[in-house]
């Protein structure tokens, strides 16, 4: 199969990052116009982390009003709204067996 077209990432007025390094694969995306909806409607966007406590810590002492940890099967987490009101959940995943 062959594709064929202009892939130039990121796209013009947009920020495209991998703040973990090029090693792990993930990417962010910062910009306007990456989806169509109201600001405060995104809900449920998780970000992945290995120690959910200092993650809650390193939100807390920026001012951001963060529940506490809880956990679950799947992992502990917690959560906090952004400026526009868009929910997150940050999660670190239960130990390997």
């Amino acid at each position: 199969m062959a594709v064929s077209g202009d892939f130039s990432w990121p796209p013009p007025g947009k920020t495209d990052g991998r703040p973990w390094g090029e090693s792990h694969g993930r990417r962010q995306a910062i910009g306007e116009g990456w989806i169509d909806s109201a600001p405060g409607s995104l809900q449920g966007t998780q970000l992945v982390v290995e120690d959910v406590d200092e993650a809650r810590a390193f939100l807390v002492a920026r001012g951001v009003e963060v529940t506490g940890v809880q956990r679950y099967p799947w992992g502990r987490f917690c959560f906090f709204s952004d400026p526009d009101g868009n929910g997150w959940s940050v999660q670190e995943p239960p130990a390997a067996a």
